[in-house]
C-alpha cells in the first residue's frame, strides 16, 4: 500500500471516529443494553473478553428493543458494545467497547469476519499504537471497513464500521 493511500485511510478513520465520538448527525442512538444469551440470561464479559453465553454460538446479534438501531445481518457486533449508533441505511455503525485493549478487538474481528463471509482483500490489517483499521470484501463485491481507536484515559475502544454495498443488477 502506498503512503498516500495509507494517509487517506488514516485521515478518514480519524474523521469517522470523531463523528462517532461527537454523536454525528443522521445517526440513531440507543440506550446501552445488556445482551441476552439463550433462555434470557444476562451475559457478562470478564477481563476484557467478549461476553458470550455458553449455549450461544457466534452469529448475528438480535436487537432487544424494537425502537433501537438495527444491525445489518452480515456485520458482527462485539458483545458488550455500548452507545450503538446505526444510520438508517445501515452503512455506518459506531459503538464503544469498555475495558479492553485494541488488539483484543482486532483479534476478535479477525476471527468473526470470515464467519460472516467477509474475506481479506489486498489491504492488510493495520494496528499502529492506539489505532487500527481492517478492510474486507465479500462475494457480492461489498466492502466493510472497520476503524478503531483506543482511549487510554477512559480505557475504551471506539469502533466505526463503514459498509460500501456493491450495486445490484
Amino acid at each position: 500500500m502506498n503512503k498516500r493511500t495509507l494517509f487517506v485511510i488514516v485521515v478518514l478513520s480519524i474523521a469517522a471516529m470523531l463523528l462517532v465520538a461527537c454523536g454525528g448527525g443522521g445517526q440513531t442512538e440507543s440506550e446501552p443494553t445488556v445482551e441476552q444469551g439463550n433462555m434470557g440470561e444476562e451475559v457478562q464479559g470478564t477481563g476484557g473478553e467478549p461476553a458470550q453465553a455458553d449455549t450461544q454460538e457466534a452469529g448475528p446479534v438480535e436487537e432487544t428493543s424494537p425502537s433501537g438501531p438495527v444491525m445489518p445481518e452480515d456485520v458482527p457486533l462485539f458483545e458488550g458494545a455500548r452507545d450503538l449508533q446505526v444510520t438508517e441505511d445501515q452503512t455506518n455503525i459506531g459503538f464503544v467497547i469498555d475495558n479492553i485493549e485494541i488488539i483484543d478487538v482486532v483479534s476478535w474481528y479477525q476471527e468473526q469476519l470470515p464467519i460472516y463471509n467477509w474475506e481479506m482483500g489486498r489491504n492488510p490489517d493495520s494496528a499502529l499504537g492506539s489505532m487500527a483499521t481492517m478492510v474486507r470484501q465479500n462475494a457480492n463485491g461489498d466492502r466493510i471497513s472497520i476503524s478503531m481507536q483506543y482511549n487510554q484515559i477512559g480505557g475504551f475502544v471506539v469502533v466505526q464500521i463503514n459498509l460500501n454495498r456493491a450495486p445490484t443488477p
